[in-house]
């Protein structure tokens, strides 16, 4: 239950906890907006589902898998729901690497937010969450985030804009 907003909280508060820092786990909230799984979609025809959509083809089986492992009770076909447990597995997993490659490639703020939708996710319009992460976060990468300098922010009509940053989100000047 609860909120997108409310649920992006947890997911922002979850991957801090996971050892992400606040770019990452920016990212990772740009990562469900993108998606759009957070209000219980199954999407791909019915191959994909979650906050993250985890895909039978690609993540759904490790979440599975990861879920055994660390002894969590439950079908992981209904845990895959909870955006605490997918938030874990994601930051601890695939998109946490996904981060650490694209910093290692130079990459900060939209850019990194975009290589992590594109690397990470493998999603057919990476680009969304480089405008989710820019929509919601301003689009830099947070004091002291990664080695590199943010990237130039991409420039957005103002109807484009969408809502500001949610309440919960430290917002920072592009």
């Amino acid at each position: 239950p609860g909120s997108r907003q409310e649920k992006q909280a947890q997911a922002y508060q979850e991957a801090l906890a996971s050892g992400l820092d606040q770019e990452g786990a920016q990212i990772l909230v740009a990562v469900t907006e993108t998606e759009g799984g957070l209000e219980g979609a199954i999407g791909d025809h019915g191959k994909s589902r979650g906050g993250y959509q985890f895909y039978e083809g690609g993540q759904m089986p490790g979440f599975r898998a990861w879920v055994r492992a660390q002894g969590i009770q439950g079908d992981p076909d209904q845990l895959v729901h909870d955006i605490r447990l997918s938030t874990r597995y994601a930051a601890t997993t695939y998109l946490g690497r996904a981060i650490a490659a694209g910093r290692k490639a130079g990459l900060s703020g939209s850019a990194l937010a975009t290589y992590v939708q594109e690397h990470g996710q493998v999603s057919v319009d990476p680009w969304k969450t480089g405008q989710n992460y820019q929509r919601l976060f301003g689009g830099a990468a947070p004091p002291n985030a990664g080695a590199a300098p943010p990237p130039a922010p991409v420039a957005q009509r103002p109807e484009e804009m969408g809502d500001p940053a949610p309440d919960w989100a430290p917002h920072h000047a592009v």
